[in-house]
């Protein structure tokens, strides 16, 4: 079933959370809903058009930086991912095709060279959390 794929940053704690979920109604109205449950701030950030099968695509390539549930602490190349997706979809207003998404991936997740460090992150740590070849199967299955 086609729907979307949502990143939603949890703001405010100490290390910073990323839930990357699938919804086939309104990512606005899941993030109003898991809002009322949650006493931190959350931000949608980005919005990619896909299918439950890409948000295990992606939960299986993050799995190194799993935290709880969905959600992921975002750091390495879902620190880099995250950040491009956000500047791609307009600050998250709107959602972007496959074609697009491709496109972030192959510069930000495919090639080991573009990573956002952060401060005060270990180096060798950011190289290891991210297996792409869960991702880059699914783009495979797609053509």
């Amino acid at each position: 079933m086609k729907g979307f794929v949502y990143f939603i940053l949890a703001l405010g704690r100490e290390r910073t959370a990323v839930k990357i979920g699938y919804t086939n109604s309104s990512p606005h109205k899941r993030l109003k809903s898991l809002q009322t449950g949650s006493s931190a701030e959350l931000m949608l950030v980005a919005v990619i058009e896909g299918d439950v099968s890409l948000e295990r695509a992606l939960h299986a390539t993050f799995n190194a930086v799993h935290s709880r549930g969905e959600w992921f602490l975002l750091s390495g190349r879902l620190f880099s991912l995250v950040a491009a997706l956000h500047a791609s979809t307009d600050r998250g207003s709107k959602p972007i095709g496959v074609a697009t998404f491709r496109a972030v991936c192959d510069k930000y997740l495919f090639d080991p060279v573009p990573l956002v460090i952060a401060e005060g992150e270990d180096d060798e740590r950011w190289h290891l959390t991210a297996d792409v070849g869960h991702l880059m199967q699914w783009f495979e299955l797609r053509g």
